[in-house]
């Protein structure tokens, strides 16, 4: 019927969906070009060698303040001993520049796969002095971090098998899944805790990087985040000390904790979170009223929370300054679904806050004036109303949120200055 429509006389196709049947010939075409573009691709990564070898052509071609070529001497020298060389190479390029010359010389020394990394528009993108040369080191960390950006690329490339530069929940499962495998620090991870250690990891990345929640994470976006560098330098071998691991959400002892945290939580034993267990969340300080705006948002079985649903809830908690913490918190808050909240919103959450403070004797602010000293932080630019743009824009979106769902986090804010005060004279 639709190849009949008369329309398509006029209006040309502007989609054709494409086959993805996997015994299709078009599938297996599309598959093994893939494969072939990422095996080409692969050739052009560097190894530590030819990193080093780029650094010292680099060096022996770079030219002193007087735009000459600097002696090379103290380089080829330390070429025979590769600590002294590295010690060597780092304290010459910190204040070595590169002319033009000096940079298509070394280019012309190089083999054909970084030539790429010195077309004229590299040596362009860098800031020139006056005798038009530019930071040596500066060119060097960019040559590396475009190295290190393509490794990460094609790493992830593998696992997007729809070619589309997405990758869904399933492929970063099976990324974590080989991350386990080759990682020192992962590897050690106990075969009955591995399925929740992905979940919680595969968690994380969506949360911050699916904002949308469209179930699929553009691998661009991804290889830019610091959150999959926290990943990655799990690759390393590393104490347990270390200060990579220290609040590093990927570390074996984080994942144990949430996980740990969330059977604590589950006191029937069943698997699943209902809204009173989940009161008990750090110490109970959370509202009820708020507690059941979550499940109200949130993605519920029976009325019950599972483990995906609790990450979701821990990563907003914990990273309550961030903007994809704000936006899973304001779909909390927004309960008219208006895009922004006013004095009934303020009024209908706090209240709770103040009849918390006052059963448990501790003095309690009046509602009307919290009303006001929040839209005073926030200043939105609407006077009757706070949109999640405005948060964002006053930079105090963080405390906004926590004064009206968390009764420890209002008392410290109410009384920051006397808790300050006793701080300083125990120190």
């Amino acid at each position: 019927a639709l190849r009949k429509d008369k329309s398509l006389l006029v209006i040309p196709r502007l989609f054709a969906q494409r086959d993805f049947t996997p015994s299709s010939i078009a599938e297996h075409t599309r598959r093994e070009a893939r494969i072939r573009m990422l095996k080409r691709q692969e050739t052009l990564l560097l190894e530590n060698e030819e990193l080093q070898d780029c650094h010292r052509l680099l060096l022996q071609n770079a030219c002193s303040n007087s735009g000459e070529h600097e002696d090379a001497r103290d380089e080829n020298e330390a070429s025979s001993n590769p600590l002294s060389h590295s010690e060597n190479s780092l304290s010459h390029s910190e204040h070595a520049r590169l002319n033009y010359d000096g940079f298509c010389e070394a280019r012309s020394q190089l083999p054909p796969k970084m030539e790429h990394y010195f077309a004229p528009s590299s040596f362009a993108r860098f800031r020139r002095d006056e005798n038009a040369s530019i930071s040596l080191l500066a060119f060097y960390q960019y040559i590396i971090c475009r190295d290190a950006l393509l490794r990460k690329r094609i790493t992830l490339a593998w696992y997007d098998f729809s070619g589309a530069g997405f990758l869904r929940e399933a492929d970063l499962e099976n990324f974590l899944q080989d991350e386990i495998t080759n990682s020192p620090v992962l590897s050690t991870l106990e075969a009955s805790f591995q399925t929740f250690y992905v979940c919680t990891a595969v968690r994380k990345l969506f949360f911050f990087l699916d904002p949308l929640r469209r179930h699929k994470i553009r691998i661009k976006e991804l290889i830019k985040s610091p959150i999959l560098d926290d990943l990655l330098v799990l690759r390393q071998r590393l104490s347990d000390d270390d200060p990579n691991l220290v609040n590093n959400w990927f570390a074996p002892a984080s994942a144990k904790r949430v996980y740990g945290l969330y059977l604590q939580l589950d006191s029937n034993g069943n698997g699943m979170l209902s809204p009173h267990e989940l009161l008990q969340y750090e110490g109970g300080y959370l509202t009820e009223v708020f507690v059941q705006r979550v499940f109200e948002e949130c993605q519920t079985y029976d009325g019950e929370m599972d483990f995906k649903s609790f990450l979701d809830f821990v990563l907003a908690m914990e990273h309550r300054s961030t903007q994809p913490a704000l936006h899973y918190l304001w779909r909390v808050l927004d309960l008219r679904k208006k895009g922004s909240i006013g004095v009934f919103e303020i009024h209908y959450f706090f209240r709770h806050i103040r009849e918390a403070l006052i059963a448990t004797h501790h003095p309690a602010a009046e509602i009307a004036d919290v009303t006001d000293e929040i839209f005073d932080m926030v200043k939105p630019a609407n006077p009757e109303e706070i949109t999640l743009d405005d948060l964002f824009r006053s930079g105090v979106g963080e405390t906004v949120v926590s004064i009206l769902i968390d009764m420890q986090a209002f008392y410290h804010y109410d009384n920051r200055e006397s808790l300050m005060h006793h701080s300083e004279e125990h120190t």
